[in-house]
C-alpha cells in the first residue's frame, strides 16, 4: 500500500482486515512484568561537549520531550503526543537505537522501577508447549500474525518517511492498549537493533508514578562498538531546579553509580 497518499481511516480499515477474522482479533497475548528495582535506560545526544549542556539543564530534560516538539509519528506516538521510550536492563540497546554519531557526547539517562511494571508484549517469542498450545494450525496462524507484528514494530523508518509509523501506532493503541495500572503499565516491543531485546514505552504520567530518576551518565561515542565511556555523571537538582553534575571519583558518583570503574 502507498500509505503516503491514503487517509488514516483507509489505513485503519486495511489493518483491521489483516489482523481480524470475522471482526475478532485472535492472538495469544503475552503479559509480562519487570520486577521492582529493574533499570530502564534512555539516551539523548547532547549539543557539543559543554557541561552543563543546553539539552540537559532541568529535570524535564531527563524525561519525555514536551508534546509541542513532537511533530512526527513515532513508533507508538502520534504527532503532538509525547511518550517515554526506554530500554530495560541493557543500556547498549538504547545507544544503538538512538544512533549516537561517532565523536558525539550523549546522556545515558537511568531510571529505576519503584514497583513491579506490567507490560503488554507485542511480537514476542513464544514457547507454545509452556502455554499448553499443541495445535499446529493454531501455532501457524499465530506465527503469521506475530511475524507481521514483529516486522511492523521493527520497521527501520528513515527521515521523511515517519508517516509509516502510523501503522504501528494504530496497532498499539487499538489492539494492545489494556486498562492502565490495572492490566498494563507500558508497551513492550522488539528492539529495531537487537531483536532479542525489547523496548518499553510509557505514557508520561505512568512513567512518573513507576520510575525513579537516578540520573545520567555523560559519555562520548569513541568507537564503532557500544562501550560506554563515561566523562561525568548527572544526579540531583539545585534549589533553582538546575541539574547537578559530578566528576568521576566523587563521593556522589561512588554512591549513586558505584558500577562505574
Amino acid at each position: 500500500m502507498n500509505i503516503s497518499i491514503m487517509t488514516q481511516e483507509a489505513i485503519n480499515n486495511e489493518i483491521f482486515d489483516v489482523l481480524t477474522f470475522k471482526g475478532n482479533f485472535i492472538y495469544f497475548t503475552n503479559s509480562n512484568f519487570y520486577p521492582k528495582g529493574t533499570k530502564f535506560f534512555r539516551a539523548r545526544v547532547l549539543d557539543g561537549s559543554l557541561i552543563p549542556n543546553r539539552n540537559l539543564k532541568i529535570e524535564s530534560d531527563f524525561w519525555n520531550a514536551p508534546s509541542e516538539f513532537i511533530r512526527q509519528y513515532g513508533r507508538l506516538n502520534k504527532p503532538n503526543e509525547s511518550l517515554l521510550y526506554t530500554t530495560p536492563i541493557n543500556p547498549s540497546v538504547t545507544l544503538k537505537e538512538v544512533k549516537v554519531p561517532y565523536g558525539s557526547y550523549y546522556a545515558l539517562i537511568i531510571y529505576e522501577a519503584k514497583d513491579e511494571i506490567k507490560v503488554n508484549v507485542i511480537g514476542q517469542e513464544y514457547n507454545y508447549e509452556s502455554l499448553g498450545i499443541y495445535s499446529e494450525k493454531a501455532r501457524l496462524v499465530n506465527d503469521i500474525i506475530n511475524d507481521f507484528l514483529r516486522e511492523e514494530f521493527c520497521r527501520d523508518v528513515g527521515v521523511g518517511t515517519e508517516y509509516l509509523y502510523c501503522v504501528s501506532e494504530f496497532i498499539a493503541k487499538s489492539f494492545f492498549d489494556l486498562p492502565p495500572r490495572v492490566v498494563q503499565d507500558a508497551w513492550a516491543y522488539p528492539s529495531l537493533k537487537d531483536k532479542l531485546n525489547y523496548n518499553v514505552c510509557f505514557r508520561p504520567q505512568v512513567a512518573r508514578e513507576l520510575l525513579e530518576l537516578k540520573g545520567a551518565l555523560i559519555g562520548q561515542k569513541q568507537s564503532q562498538n557500544d562501550d560506554i565511556i563515561v566523562k561525568c555523571i548527572a544526579h540531583g537538582f539545585d534549589e533553582s531546579g538546575n541539574a547537578q553534575f559530578h566528576k568521576l571519583g566523587s563521593d556522589i558518583q561512588k554512591s549513586v553509580f558505584p558500577e562505574i570503574i
